[in-house]
Protein backbone atom coordinates (compact mmCIF):
# COMPACT_ATOMS: atom_id res chain seq x y z
CA UNK A 1 0.00 0.00 0.00
CA UNK A 2 2.85 2.42 0.94
CA UNK A 3 4.65 1.91 -2.34
CA UNK A 4 1.91 2.25 -4.63
CA UNK A 5 1.48 5.75 -2.54
CA UNK A 6 4.60 6.73 -3.16
CA UNK A 7 5.02 5.47 -6.67
CA UNK A 8 1.90 8.00 -7.64
CA UNK A 9 3.34 10.85 -5.59
CA UNK A 10 6.51 10.53 -7.49
CA UNK A 11 4.62 10.30 -10.85
CA UNK A 12 2.75 13.15 -9.65
CA UNK A 13 5.77 15.32 -9.33
CA UNK A 14 7.47 13.81 -12.38
CA UNK A 15 4.86 14.86 -14.20
CA UNK A 16 3.65 18.61 -12.78
CA UNK A 17 6.59 20.27 -11.35
CA UNK A 18 9.73 22.17 -12.74
CA UNK A 19 12.45 19.65 -13.35
CA UNK A 20 14.68 21.64 -11.33
CA UNK A 21 12.82 21.08 -8.15
CA UNK A 22 11.42 17.57 -8.35
CA UNK A 23 14.11 15.71 -6.20
CA UNK A 24 13.65 18.35 -3.43
CA UNK A 25 10.35 17.75 -3.74
CA UNK A 26 9.86 14.34 -3.42
CA UNK A 27 9.70 13.24 0.10
CA UNK A 28 12.48 10.94 2.19
CA UNK A 29 10.50 9.26 4.56
CA UNK A 30 7.53 6.77 4.45
CA UNK A 31 4.34 8.47 2.82
CA UNK A 32 1.97 8.94 5.74
CA UNK A 33 4.68 9.60 8.15
CA UNK A 34 4.12 13.09 7.59
CA UNK A 35 0.50 14.34 7.32
CA UNK A 36 -0.14 14.96 3.33
CA UNK A 37 -1.29 18.69 2.17
CA UNK A 38 -3.49 17.51 -0.73
CA UNK A 39 -3.54 20.39 -3.62
CA UNK A 40 -3.86 20.91 -7.36
CA UNK A 41 -2.33 24.34 -8.02
CA UNK A 42 1.21 23.80 -5.95
CA UNK A 43 3.21 22.27 -8.18
CA UNK A 44 1.48 24.01 -10.86
CA UNK A 45 2.92 27.52 -9.02
CA UNK A 46 6.20 26.38 -8.85
CA UNK A 47 6.80 27.22 -12.89
CA UNK A 48 6.37 31.24 -12.15
CA UNK A 49 9.47 32.91 -12.56
CA UNK A 50 8.29 34.83 -9.70
CA UNK A 51 8.67 31.18 -7.85
CA UNK A 52 11.99 30.30 -6.17
CA UNK A 53 12.27 26.62 -3.66
CA UNK A 54 15.17 25.99 -1.91
CA UNK A 55 15.76 23.62 1.16
CA UNK A 56 18.98 25.98 1.73
CA UNK A 57 18.37 27.49 5.64
CA UNK A 58 18.07 31.32 5.60
CA UNK A 59 21.13 32.50 7.87
CA UNK A 60 20.50 36.30 7.85
CA UNK A 61 18.06 39.19 6.85
CA UNK A 62 19.18 42.72 4.96
CA UNK A 63 17.19 45.69 4.07
CA UNK A 64 16.11 43.81 1.06
CA UNK A 65 17.15 40.39 0.59
CA UNK A 66 17.29 37.28 2.25
CA UNK A 67 21.10 35.40 2.63
CA UNK A 68 21.09 31.70 2.62
CA UNK A 69 23.64 29.14 4.28
CA UNK A 70 25.19 28.68 1.10
CA UNK A 71 25.88 32.56 0.96
CA UNK A 72 22.99 33.53 -1.99
CA UNK A 73 20.76 36.66 -1.32
CA UNK A 74 17.43 36.34 -2.55
CA UNK A 75 15.57 40.14 -3.01
CA UNK A 76 12.84 40.29 -0.98
CA UNK A 77 9.73 43.02 -0.55
CA UNK A 78 7.79 41.02 2.16
CA UNK A 79 9.14 38.29 4.06
CA UNK A 80 5.96 35.43 5.79
CA UNK A 81 6.90 33.94 8.67
CA UNK A 82 4.88 30.51 8.56
CA UNK A 83 7.32 28.80 11.01
CA UNK A 84 3.96 27.18 12.55
CA UNK A 85 3.06 26.43 16.00
CA UNK A 86 4.73 25.04 19.08
CA UNK A 87 2.66 22.06 18.78
CA UNK A 88 4.50 20.12 21.97
CA UNK A 89 3.41 22.52 24.36
CA UNK A 90 -0.08 21.21 25.58
CA UNK A 91 -2.45 23.51 27.14
CA UNK A 92 0.29 26.26 27.11
CA UNK A 93 0.51 28.80 28.74
CA UNK A 94 -2.36 27.64 31.04
CA UNK A 95 -0.93 26.90 34.67
CA UNK A 96 -2.34 23.75 36.26
CA UNK A 97 -2.28 22.69 39.64
CA UNK A 98 -3.09 19.01 40.53
CA UNK A 99 -3.24 17.24 43.58
CA UNK A 100 -0.35 18.51 46.47
CA UNK A 101 0.22 21.45 44.05
CA UNK A 102 1.41 19.57 41.68
CA UNK A 103 2.18 21.09 38.10
CA UNK A 104 0.96 19.62 35.32
CA UNK A 105 3.55 20.75 32.65
CA UNK A 106 6.23 19.92 34.80
CA UNK A 107 4.90 16.46 35.37
CA UNK A 108 4.27 16.02 31.29
CA UNK A 109 8.26 17.33 31.34
CA UNK A 110 9.20 14.50 33.40
CA UNK A 111 7.27 11.68 31.29
CA UNK A 112 8.90 12.93 28.30
CA UNK A 113 5.65 14.32 26.41
CA UNK A 114 1.82 14.92 27.25
CA UNK A 115 0.08 12.00 28.35
CA UNK A 116 -3.38 11.38 29.30
CA UNK A 117 -5.52 8.42 30.24
CA UNK A 118 -7.59 7.63 26.86
CA UNK A 119 -6.84 11.33 25.59
CA UNK A 120 -8.70 12.52 28.15
CA UNK A 121 -7.78 12.62 32.50
CA UNK A 122 -4.54 12.90 34.07
CA UNK A 123 -4.10 10.73 37.30
CA UNK A 124 -2.87 13.42 39.86
CA UNK A 125 -5.35 15.97 38.93
CA UNK A 126 -8.87 15.13 39.84
CA UNK A 127 -12.00 16.43 38.01
CA UNK A 128 -9.78 17.72 35.50
CA UNK A 129 -10.99 16.79 31.67
CA UNK A 130 -8.86 17.81 28.10
CA UNK A 131 -10.94 17.19 25.04
CA UNK A 132 -8.69 16.25 22.20
CA UNK A 133 -5.93 15.93 24.50
CA UNK A 134 -2.64 13.64 24.11
CA UNK A 135 -2.59 10.53 21.88
CA UNK A 136 -6.49 11.53 20.62
CA UNK A 137 -5.52 12.85 17.24
CA UNK A 138 -7.03 10.71 14.79
CA UNK A 139 -4.79 12.13 11.55
CA UNK A 140 -7.78 10.02 9.40
CA UNK A 141 -10.69 10.36 10.70
CA UNK A 142 -13.20 12.91 11.66
CA UNK A 143 -12.06 15.42 14.65
CA UNK A 144 -16.33 16.20 14.99
CA UNK A 145 -17.28 12.49 15.76
CA UNK A 146 -14.08 11.78 18.50
CA UNK A 147 -14.60 15.28 20.26
CA UNK A 148 -18.67 14.00 20.27
CA UNK A 149 -17.05 10.53 22.03
CA UNK A 150 -15.07 12.48 23.92
CA UNK A 151 -17.62 14.69 25.60
CA UNK A 152 -20.40 11.76 25.95
CA UNK A 153 -17.07 10.33 27.69
CA UNK A 154 -16.34 13.10 30.25
CA UNK A 155 -19.27 13.24 30.76
CA UNK A 156 -20.44 10.16 31.92
CA UNK A 157 -17.43 10.24 34.07
CA UNK A 158 -18.58 13.27 35.70
CA UNK A 159 -21.98 11.83 36.56
CA UNK A 160 -21.94 10.67 40.17
CA UNK A 161 -19.70 14.17 41.02
CA UNK A 162 -22.59 16.82 39.19
CA UNK A 163 -25.29 14.23 41.38
CA UNK A 164 -23.53 14.95 44.64
CA UNK A 165 -22.34 11.18 45.30
CA UNK A 166 -18.33 12.17 45.28
CA UNK A 167 -16.85 15.23 45.33
CA UNK A 168 -13.80 14.20 42.78
CA UNK A 169 -12.79 11.61 39.97
CA UNK A 170 -9.62 10.66 39.02
CA UNK A 171 -7.87 8.40 37.02
CA UNK A 172 -5.41 5.51 38.98
CA UNK A 173 -1.53 6.07 38.28
CA UNK A 174 -1.76 2.47 37.10
CA UNK A 175 -4.16 2.52 35.03
CA UNK A 176 -3.15 5.51 33.10
CA UNK A 177 0.44 3.42 32.83
CA UNK A 178 -1.50 0.75 31.11
CA UNK A 179 -3.49 2.46 28.85
CA UNK A 180 -0.83 4.57 27.81
CA UNK A 181 1.76 1.90 27.62
CA UNK A 182 -1.12 0.06 25.01
CA UNK A 183 -1.06 3.55 22.91
CA UNK A 184 2.61 3.54 22.34
CA UNK A 185 3.20 -0.09 21.92
CA UNK A 186 0.93 0.11 19.29
CA UNK A 187 2.35 3.48 17.65
CA UNK A 188 5.97 1.94 17.18
CA UNK A 189 3.85 -0.45 14.67
CA UNK A 190 2.12 2.36 12.32
CA UNK A 191 3.75 4.69 9.87
CA UNK A 192 3.01 7.79 12.49
CA UNK A 193 6.65 6.42 14.08
CA UNK A 194 8.50 5.48 10.57
CA UNK A 195 11.21 7.84 11.55
CA UNK A 196 10.48 11.21 10.03
CA UNK A 197 9.80 14.31 12.20
CA UNK A 198 6.42 15.48 12.11
CA UNK A 199 4.29 18.20 14.43
CA UNK A 200 3.18 15.47 16.73
CA UNK A 201 6.39 14.19 17.89
CA UNK A 202 8.46 15.51 20.48
CA UNK A 203 11.49 17.24 18.61
CA UNK A 204 13.70 16.39 21.80
CA UNK A 205 12.37 13.00 23.00
CA UNK A 206 10.85 11.19 19.47
CA UNK A 207 7.40 10.83 21.76
CA UNK A 208 4.56 10.70 19.62
CA UNK A 209 1.80 13.13 22.01
CA UNK A 210 -0.52 13.54 19.19
CA UNK A 211 -1.68 9.91 17.84
CA UNK A 212 -4.61 7.58 18.60
CA UNK A 213 -3.33 4.33 17.33
CA UNK A 214 -7.05 2.94 16.26
CA UNK A 215 -9.88 3.68 14.14
CA UNK A 216 -12.50 6.07 16.09
CA UNK A 217 -14.86 3.19 16.26
CA UNK A 218 -12.59 1.57 18.43
CA UNK A 219 -12.12 4.24 20.46
CA UNK A 220 -16.34 5.07 20.73
CA UNK A 221 -16.64 1.33 21.78
CA UNK A 222 -13.69 2.23 24.25
CA UNK A 223 -15.63 5.51 25.59
CA UNK A 224 -19.00 3.95 25.54
CA UNK A 225 -19.06 2.36 29.27
CA UNK A 226 -16.14 3.77 31.85
CA UNK A 227 -14.56 1.32 33.61
CA UNK A 228 -14.64 2.53 36.82
CA UNK A 229 -12.36 0.32 38.47
CA UNK A 230 -9.52 2.18 36.63
CA UNK A 231 -10.57 5.64 38.71
CA UNK A 232 -10.43 6.73 42.24
CA UNK A 233 -13.83 8.19 43.49
CA UNK A 234 -13.67 10.85 46.48
CA UNK A 235 -16.33 11.60 49.02
CA UNK A 236 -14.14 14.63 51.71
CA UNK A 237 -14.66 13.64 54.95
CA UNK A 238 -15.42 18.02 55.01
CA UNK A 239 -18.66 17.01 52.82
CA UNK A 240 -19.34 14.17 54.97
CA UNK A 241 -19.41 16.53 58.08
CA UNK A 242 -20.93 19.39 56.13
CA UNK A 243 -23.90 17.73 54.88
CA UNK A 244 -24.62 16.19 58.65
CA UNK A 245 -24.11 19.57 60.13
CA UNK A 246 -26.58 21.09 57.73
CA UNK A 247 -28.77 18.38 58.02
CA UNK A 248 -29.05 18.79 62.23
CA UNK A 249 -29.17 22.30 61.60
CA UNK A 250 -32.18 21.94 59.48
CA UNK A 251 -33.94 19.40 62.22
CA UNK A 252 -33.01 21.69 64.68
CA UNK A 253 -34.81 25.12 62.97
CA UNK A 254 -38.14 22.55 62.12
CA UNK A 255 -38.18 21.93 66.42
CA UNK A 256 -37.58 25.42 67.43
CA UNK A 257 -40.50 26.57 64.51
CA UNK A 258 -42.60 24.40 65.61
CA UNK A 259 -42.16 24.56 69.26
CA UNK A 260 -41.51 28.84 69.84
CA UNK A 261 -42.35 29.87 66.62
CA UNK A 262 -40.44 32.97 64.57
CA UNK A 263 -40.17 35.27 67.90
CA UNK A 264 -36.98 32.86 68.91
CA UNK A 265 -35.49 31.48 65.61
CA UNK A 266 -33.56 34.66 65.68
CA UNK A 267 -31.42 33.70 69.04
CA UNK A 268 -31.43 29.89 67.70
CA UNK A 269 -29.62 31.31 64.20
CA UNK A 270 -26.87 33.31 66.03
CA UNK A 271 -26.56 30.61 69.01
CA UNK A 272 -25.70 28.33 66.25
CA UNK A 273 -23.68 30.48 64.06
CA UNK A 274 -21.40 31.04 67.09
CA UNK A 275 -20.85 27.34 68.14
CA UNK A 276 -20.17 26.73 64.28
CA UNK A 277 -17.40 29.59 64.28
CA UNK A 278 -15.96 28.61 67.39
CA UNK A 279 -15.67 24.79 66.67
CA UNK A 280 -15.36 24.06 62.96
CA UNK A 281 -14.36 27.67 61.61
CA UNK A 282 -17.40 27.77 59.43
CA UNK A 283 -19.35 31.07 59.13
CA UNK A 284 -23.13 30.98 58.60
CA UNK A 285 -23.88 34.77 56.67
CA UNK A 286 -26.62 36.12 55.39
CA UNK A 287 -29.40 33.70 56.48
CA UNK A 288 -32.55 33.99 54.79
CA UNK A 289 -35.72 32.16 57.14
CA UNK A 290 -38.47 31.19 54.56
CA UNK A 291 -41.18 29.65 57.13
CA UNK A 292 -44.63 30.69 55.50
CA UNK A 293 -45.51 27.61 52.96
CA UNK A 294 -42.52 25.36 54.22
CA UNK A 295 -43.77 24.14 57.30
CA UNK A 296 -47.23 25.38 57.17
Amino acid sequence: MRQKIREATYSYIESEAPAKYREILKPDYEPGCKRRVNTATYLKCLHSPQMLLTKDAIVSIGPDYVETKEGKRHPADAIIYATGFETQKWLFPMEIKGVGGKDLHDQWDASGGAEAYKGTVVTGFPNFFILYGPNAATGQHSVIFHSECQINYSCRLLRPVLKGGVDSIMVKPEAQKRDLSWVHDKLQHLVFNSGCQSWWMDPVTKKNTFIYPDPMYKYWLRTIFPIWSDFDLRKTAYSTKRYLVLGCLAAIGFIAYSTFGMQDIDKLANGASSWLSLHTGWQLKNLIYMPVGIFD
